[in-house]
């Protein structure tokens, strides 16, 4: 303000508006094959995408416990929240203690992103948190790789909404 080509004549005061611009409601859209369930972890706690993830039973030629498809999206910038489907392939069966999965849970929509975290409670030892991350509610899955007998906790602000037992 003043509006663009007015005739100016003699000193008068100048608002600018200034924007965070074109892109700040937008994300960019991370590349997630071959990544294993930590960085898929990780990628979760930083990004504002919503992560909708299935797997199956590693096949030949896959590594067990990585992405292994993801839903293609053709620009590089997506509305923040954006969900994004994400296939994984699991270790058919573990030599080890360890068990490998998805936590899955139906949340109520919330009128905008809230926190939360996923944290382990093992039979032995101390609890851990897996993720910390915001999330715009519906459908919420997660991967995991924790030792079994775990009890997995989410909570939604800070308020425990679901618990499951690994075994």
């Amino acid at each position: 303000d003043p509006p663009e080509g007015s005739k100016i004549s003699e000193p008068v005061v100048v608002n600018l508006v200034v924007s965070r611009g074109p892109n700040y409601e937008n994300t960019r859209r991370p590349y997630v094959i071959g990544q294993s369930i930590n960085d898929l972890l990780q990628t979760i706690a930083r990004t504002k995408i919503v992560f909708d993830i299935t797997s199956h039973t590693a096949s030949e030629g896959e590594k067990p416990g990585t992405v292994v498809d993801q839903e293609t999206i053709a620009d590089e910038y997506v509305p923040n929240y954006t969900r994004v489907t994400v296939e994984m392939a699991m270790p058919e069966a573990s030599n080890d203690d360890n068990a490998y999965g998805i936590f899955q849970e139906k949340l109520p929509d919330y009128p905008y992103p809230v926190p939360m975290k996923l944290e382990a409670y093992p039979a032995e030892g101390t609890a851990y948190t897996i993720v910390n991350f915001n999330h715009p509610g519906g459908n919420l899955t997660i991967p995991y790789e924790v030792p079994r007998g775990t009890t997995l906790v989410l909570s939604v602000a800070d308020k425990v909404e679901a618990r499951k037992l690994v075994e």
